[in-house]
């Protein structure tokens, strides 16, 4: 509209019919979308009873965890979640990287307790009596002590343990995120014992029946200065230097991988049922259409029903509107792809969005609880807006700079003879 605006200097019929057009073009869109989106919505099943898990962790813990903080934080997890079941839960989610342990990968698990890898715990402390008394998930963990120091050692495997168990006990499956590997070994360097991996990502996990489900979804696109520093990051003396002035976020490694695959995981309710096909985008990637729709939409067809956002808004600090513009952006995804939107943020806003992008349920910020609401799948083909993708965006910005340009070209003027005199 801009583009033909301005080229209507140069020739207004033009600029005033196509101005005219377009927006009978635009109208039309807007009810054809309007429709498509309403079919989009249409259930594929019946509705499943998810339960979202805020666990409310600060972020100063989530940077550097205490192995007290850890045992005590699995507990709490687990409680939460016993309590998400009780109120009739069929699917449990739990906020990004929430995991207090180290890997669920079972390799990465086998290698840690080959190499007997484990924490230390000062059992002087109260906060380290607290972790491990009053907490019936932890009983039968086992502790190695040291002579006369106060401190015992924890097995590093004893999170993936606790969670496992705690998982089968539970009985309901639970979306969980963690650190993903590949390649992961246990070196010793330096007369230590270390873990070292050939890739490290921010993944996605389904734990149910006690057992780690084959396939994880690996985050695609990492947070940019909280994850990765884009461009910088390839150089890693730059990172360095602009980390020690203070760009980017404290206590970040900037050590993970991008993933290379569109993974959809697939999770089974309590009570039988074909299982649910769910995509998973983590925390930031759910501003961002393309990523969405590649993991939502393949080859123009519906490859997951439902939406399923882990992530971890403690970055936010004490600013409420962060976190509410985040909610806003994911509730645009909902709406682009006619698909619902499972919501589990680990300091709030968790929330649960319908394939029209409206938040049917949501846990204030800032306090640990549980959420359970009824979703459906959505089953219908996407809108068409999913099957272009930006291509019609492109496409109408290469028109409006195309136009601009015309309507600066300037017009030729009839010659004037020179016998007459200028009117």
């Amino acid at each position: 509209v801009v583009g033909l605006l301005v080229a209507r200097g140069r020739a207004r019929a033009v600029g005033g019919v196509g101005v005219g057009v377009w927006g009978l073009v635009w109208v039309v869109l807007s009810v054809v979308g309007a429709g498509q989106i309403e079919r989009a919505a249409s259930p594929a099943r019946e509705a499943i009873r998810f339960g979202v898990v805020q666990t409310n962790v600060a972020q100063s813990t989530r940077v550097a965890w205490s192995t007290a903080e850890r045992l005590q934080d699995a507990s709490r997890f687990l409680d939460l979640s016993a309590e998400a079941a009780d109120l009739g839960a069929q699917v449990l989610v739990w906020p990004e990287t929430m995991f207090p342990g180290e890997t669920l990968e079972a390799d990465a698990a086998l290698a840690d307790a080959g190499a007997s890898l484990g924490w230390s715990l000062d059992m002087q402390s109260e906060e380290a009596v607290r972790a491990l008394e009053g907490f019936g998930w932890l009983d039968g963990i086992e502790l190695r002590a040291r002579e006369d120091t106060g401190v015992v050692i924890v097995e590093s495997g004893v999170a993936r343990g606790v969670v496992l168990r705690g998982q089968r006990s539970i009985g309901v499956p639970i979306v969980m995120g963690a650190a993903g590997y590949d390649g992961y070994r246990v070196e010793t360097s330096e007369g230590r014992l270390r873990p070292v991996w050939s890739a490290r990502y921010n993944s996605a996990f389904v734990v149910d029946g006690g057992v780690v489900q084959g396939g994880r979804y690996d985050k695609l696109h990492l947070t940019p200065f909280g994850e990765t520093m884009p461009y910088i990051s390839a150089w890693g003396w730059l990172e360095s230097a602009f980390l020690r002035i203070g760009l980017g976020a404290s206590g970040m490694a900037f050590d993970l991988n991008a993933g290379d695959r569109a993974e959809r995981l697939r999770v089974s309710a309590v009570g039988g049922g074909q299982p649910v096909v769910i995509a998973t985008p983590i925390c930031f990637e759910a501003t961002m259409p393309n990523v969405v729709r590649r993991l939502v939409v393949e080859r123009g067809e519906r490859a997951a029903g439902l939406i399923v956002q882990m992530t971890n808004d403690g970055w936010f600090g004490w600013a409420t509107g962060g976190r509410e513009q985040h909610l806003d952006a994911v509730r645009w995804r909902a709406v682009e792809l006619g698909t619902p939107i499972v919501r589990s943020a680990n300091t709030g806003v968790s929330a649960f969005v319908d394939a029209r992008g409206r938040v049917t349920d949501r846990l204030p910020a800032g306090e640990a609880g549980v959420l359970v609401s009824e979703v459906a799948a959505a089953g219908g083909s996407v809108p068409m807006a999913a099957r272009l993708g930006d291509s019609l965006a492109w496409f109408t910005l290469g028109v409006t700079v195309i136009l601009i340009g015309l309507g600066f070209v300037p017009r030729e003027h009839p010659r004037q003879d020179p016998a007459r005199p200028a009117a």
